[in-house]
């Protein structure tokens, strides 16, 4: 998506003004509690840090509090120096999480791929600059991160299998 991004800052205006009329007209209508996740979302952004772990449902092989605590924990140590410092809704800085497309999707695959893979500006532009973690977060902390991420900024339930998922993007 970065190369997307890239090109279309590029592209002419008129060209992103059709390009984007005719995704729009292409769209589904929105669901009735789209209107509200949004403004959830908004709510969730303006309180800042994301809080710590408290589920109710286990999780095999460890319970689920203890990953919502590792996720909440690597969470803090690793992504709330950026994305919950003070940060105001549309102030250009780094992505408030409640605000990110990626933490609603149906499946984490993009959310991983953007926890790993660096995002960055093409050379000699200006814009939104986010390290890779590929080889700081094991496996392990990647999926507590993703449970943590899905439950606490997107107020969601948890994806399915995110361990799978973690898999086929790192997989060949």
């Amino acid at each position: 998506m970065q190369g997307v991004v890239n090109a279309l800052g590029r592209a002419d205006e008129n060209d992103v003004s059709v390009l984007a009329a005719y995704i729009n007209r292409c769209r589904v209508r929105p669901r009735p509690n789209s209107r509200r996740r949004r403004l959830a979302s908004l709510e969730r952004a303006k309180l800042g840090a994301l809080p710590p772990g408290r589920p109710s449902t286990p999780t095999p092989g460890k319970n689920a509090e203890w990953i919502l605590k590792l996720g909440a924990s690597i969470y803090a140590g690793a992504c709330a120096r950026c994305h919950d410092a003070s940060r105001e809704t549309g102030s250009g800085e780094v992505l408030q999480l409640p605000l990110g497309v990626a933490v609603y999707e149906p499946d984490p695959r993009s959310l991983i791929c953007i926890i790993r893979e660096e995002i960055s500006p093409a050379t000699g532009d200006c814009g939104r600059w986010m390290r890779g973690f590929a080889g700081a977060l094991t496996d392990e902390q990647l999926v507590a991160l993703l449970t943590n991420l899905g439950r606490y900024a997107a107020d969601a339930a948890p994806w399915p299998d995110v361990v799978t998922a973690a898999e086929k993007v790192s997989g060949p």
